[in-house]
């Protein structure tokens, strides 16, 4: 566990840390300490506070200790702290990392500014960004489970011509005769 880029905690985890860990120096460290993120995984540990996956369905991460560049494009030296104690080995490249990925650390102000801008202003010319942002819950309301989408009958096997053919017409727009328009 690297906690540099960020914890997400349940809410009966985060009682058990306030409620139970932080007044017994027996479960939870007191005071200030070096490498919180070891402390918060043995104080987390003691309060019976399981660790979860948060990689993607494919198996990708979605927190990361360093900054993009880092991730996507690792350090040759297998010998490198974080490639030795990753708990999940994952792919180099852009394979590596979660298309709703959740969180990055060291990341310098000027970079922020920048993946800011890639991330909720530039729109690529093609892509069309429709993704709104689900419904609002009531406490004590879950997500629905996410269901696989099944593409229609024969549309994997639709090639080119005959997408295009599908979506074209053969009308011939004219213009109308300056005459004819009032």
């Amino acid at each position: 566990m690297s906690g540099g880029a960020g914890y997400v905690l349940s809410k009966e985890a985060l009682r058990r840390f306030v409620v139970d860990g932080i007044p017994d120096p027996k479960m939870c460290l007191p005071g200030t300490v070096i490498n919180e993120d070891i402390e918060i995984g043995k104080c987390m540990e003691n309060l019976n506070v399981t660790a979860g996956d948060s990689r993607d369905v494919n198996g990708r991460g979605r927190m990361f200790p360093f900054e993009p560049e880092q991730i996507l494009i690792p350090p040759k030296d297998p010998n490198f702290w974080y490639w030795k104690y990753l708990y999940y080995k994952t792919d180099e490249g852009l394979d590596c990392c979660s298309d709703n990925a959740i969180s990055f650390h060291y990341v310098p102000p000027n970079l922020m500014y920048v993946m800011d801008y890639l991330i909720y202003h530039l729109n690529p010319f093609g892509v069309i960004r429709a993704q709104r942002l689900p419904a609002k819950l009531k406490v004590g309301e879950f997500m629905p489970t996410p269901q696989e989408e099944v593409p229609n009958s024969n549309e994997d096997s639709m090639d080119d011509d005959d997408r295009l053919n599908k979506t074209t017409t053969n009308e011939t727009l004219t213009e109308p005769d300056a005459r004819e328009v009032e």
